[in-house]
């Protein structure tokens, strides 16, 4: 039955994808050809610009909780 489902049994099952292993993307395609340096302060500002990101999606959510319960659609 599994095989009439596109699946095979045996060894084969096990074969895995080399993309997969690195969490998608490989890094020179990912990053170009920026170097070590850059590739860590690019992290380092990515997570600093999504703490400020998150604090005004979170207000926003509030503002908008509120003005839902202020109309009585509850």
């Amino acid at each position: 039955m599994l095989s009439s489902l596109g699946q095979v049994r045996g060894p084969r099952l096990a074969q895995a994808d080399p993309q997969q292993d690195r969490g998608g993307l490989p890094l020179r395609q990912e990053f170009g050809g920026l170097k070590t340096e850059q590739v860590k302060r690019l992290k380092d500002l990515e997570l600093e610009n999504s703490r400020p990101r998150k604090a005004v999606s979170d207000l926003t959510l509030d503002k908008l909780i509120l003005q839902e319960a202020s109309r009585g659609n509850f």
